[in-house]
């Protein structure tokens, strides 16, 4: 009995062991990647003043293509390797994630001030380009040359992009940012940090998703309920850290550029790699939810922000916490429609 007894409290005293080191490494991450993404902006916010861009154009170009390497990444493993269907749902749902997990948390801890002179260029880009991938998939195959005009939209786009905002004024944005006019730094040393605390951001993001994946498997949850839930927010996790940073520094602008721009480069680029690589017939699935996912958040956000195009609109509380239901509505509907869920016991 005292035999039985000790390895029951060993047995016990190891599973305490484990779930300690599982929280340890979570919280560990987590101090990381606010670190992380503290310097990010920061870095971001340096290279705005150096190049004398908007901090939008920053947010939408640089900050969003970065936050986002990391999901071609994977969507490029994931081609390697034949699961081109991961791929193709790693970008999908990111854009669901980035507008209802992302904004509607931002949205929710304070309103989004919103530039409507800004905003009636950058929203309409992330439309058309939604709209185009979107029709591309109607005929339930991803092919060769749809990764092709993928690509020359996403160029065309981009040149256009920094085309247009480069000739515009820009002083009366940058007298509102909160960093002194004098740069201390060099461009290396500001370019050195930028890409070092980018590899932070994404190795905490990844660290901290693999210590919550475990012990969430620890506690004999489902590999589908973990990847519909915590590998979705994984992957916009980075963009959820740095737009909360660029909101403590005051810059709106580039909190709703990344996420914008990501989105462009996901439904553009990230979708373009699986087309050109491994190109196939779609599920059905992806139309009826996916897409439709898409399409509503994108509907959601014209009519959040431009409720009122005559001044600078925002992006209330309220309307924050509509965009995150829409997404749990999005993983719910997903979780129910994926056959053979099976719970560990």
């Amino acid at each position: 009995m005292c035999i039985l007894a000790q390895a029951k409290i060993s047995q016990f005293e190891q599973g305490v062991l484990i779930v300690g080191w599982m929280i340890f490494q979570i919280i560990l991450s987590l101090f990381i990647l606010a670190l992380a993404a503290d310097r990010f902006v920061k870095c971001a916010i340096d290279l705005s003043l150096r190049m004398q861009w908007s901090p939008l154009l920053i947010g939408s170009i640089l900050v969003g293509f970065a936050t986002t390497f990391p999901e071609m990444l994977v969507s490029l493993i994931a081609v390697q390797k034949h699961h081109v269907g991961i791929s193709l749902g790693n970008a999908l749902g990111s854009y669901v994630a980035n507008i209802g997990l992302v904004l509607g948390c931002i949205a929710c801890i304070r309103e989004l001030k919103v530039d409507a002179a800004l905003f009636k260029r950058e929203l309409p880009i992330l439309t058309f380009s939604v709209l185009l991938t979107v029709t591309l998939l109607l005929d339930q195959f991803l092919g060769y040359w749809d990764g092709i005009i993928l690509l020359i939209t996403l160029g065309v786009l981009m040149i256009g992009l920094i085309k247009t905002i480069r000739s515009e004024k820009t002083s009366k944005i940058y007298s509102k940012l909160e960093v002194n006019s004098t740069i201390l730094h060099s461009l290396q040393y500001d370019l050195m940090m930028f890409v070092l605390s980018l590899s932070g951001l994404v190795l905490s993001a990844h660290f901290l998703i693999e210590a919550a994946a475990q012990l969430a498997h620890y506690f004999g949850v489902s590999d589908l309920v973990i990847g519909l839930t915590v590998v979705a927010i994984g992957t916009s996790l980075p963009e959820l850290v740095t737009s909360l940073m660029c909101m403590k520094h005051g810059q709106d602008d580039m909190a709703l550029g990344n996420v914008i721009g990501s989105n462009v480069l996901g439904v553009l680029g990230v979708i373009a790699i699986p087309a050109l690589l491994s190109p196939g017939p779609v599920e059905f699935s992806v139309i009826w939810r996916d897409c439709v996912a898409m399409l509503f958040m994108t509907l959601a956000l014209w009519v959040f922000i431009y409720n009122d195009i005559s001044k600078a609109s925002m992006i209330k509380r309220w309307e924050g916490a509509v965009l995150l239901m829409l997404f749990m509505i999005y993983i719910g509907v997903t979780i129910i429609a994926t056959p053979n869920v099976t719970m560990l016991s």
